[in-house]
C-alpha cells in the first residue's frame, strides 16, 4: 500500500485519488503538493486552508483512483 501510495503521488501524469481509511473515513487528493509523505505516516494539508491531517499508513484500507470529470 505504502508504495502504491508514493507512485500515484510522485506521477507525472497525476490522477485525483481517495485514500480510504479502513476505519471508514476518506480523504481526496487533488494535488500531490499538498502531501508529505514519511515512513509510517503521511501529512495532507487542505487547500484553501491551514487546516492539515496526519495519518499513519498502517491505517489506510484502501486506495481509490477516481475518474476524471
Amino acid at each position: 500500500m505504502n508504495l502504491e501510495l508514493k507512485q500515484l503521488l510522485e506521477a507525472e501524469d497525476f490522477a485525483t485519488f481517495d485514500v480510504i481509511l479502513a476505519g471508514g473515513g476518506a480523504y481526496q487528493v487533488r494535488n500531490p503538493g499538498l502531501c508529505a509523505m514519511g515512513d509510517t505516516t503521511i501529512m495532507m494539508v487542505r487547500a484553501k486552508s491551514e487546516r492539515k491531517d496526519i495519518l499513519r499508513l498502517s491505517l489506510i484500507g484502501a486506495i481509490e483512483i477516481l475518474e476524471p470529470d
